[in-house]
């Protein structure tokens, strides 16, 4: 690729995702390098369709290799490539032998939703049940005020739990 033999580039990483409605789907891969004047550079290689209705890691390893392939780059010049969770996404990238990782901004995305409203109150019952270990870390890295109001975390428990206990029920 020019961009990394122009600026003496040793790896190239990436970011793929894909991308559905009811009638198709497109496969994404672009390339992200910092040059050797530490500028960030990036480069969509694809925007592809997936005929194939198939998301298997099977085919995403077939796709994501041949789109690697058609622009003369070899997995082992792949630093790494993150990508979404999927159990479909995880397989094939492993499956190809390169080092990948999750996207944050997905894992931001299933935080919370109206599917999945209880993670609220699990997130806030981890954060209480850590509070002896966090008032340590906060003294030891001289954290005055982060914000956190114990009181509020308690009395929001308290408010959810009940509607957990009916989910629950329910199920």
């Amino acid at each position: 690729m020019k961009i990394i033999e122009e600026n003496k580039v040793y790896g190239v990483s990436f970011t793929t995702d894909i991308w559905s409605n009811q009638v198709e789907s497109l496969i994404s891969l672009t390339a992200h390098v910092v040059t050797s004047g530490f500028e960030r550079q990036k480069l969509i290689l694809h925007a592809q369709p997936m005929t194939d209705k198939r998301h298997t890691g099977e085919h995403i390893n077939e796709i994501f290799t041949k789109m690697l392939t058609s622009w003369g780059i070899n997995l082992t010049d792949v630093h790494l490539i993150v990508r979404d969770r999927g159990s479909n996404m995880v397989k094939g990238l492993n499956d190809a032998g390169v080092s990948n990782l999750d996207c944050v901004a997905h894992q931001l995305h299933l935080v919370e939703s109206t599917t999945r409203w209880n993670s609220t109150l699990a997130m806030i019952e981890r954060i209480r049940a850590l509070k002896q270990d966090l008032v340590v870390y906060a003294s030891d890295e001289n954290i005055t005020d982060w914000g956190l109001n114990w009181a509020l975390l308690d009395k929001m428990i308290l408010a959810l739990k009940p509607f957990l206990e009916v989910t629950n029920k329910s199920v």
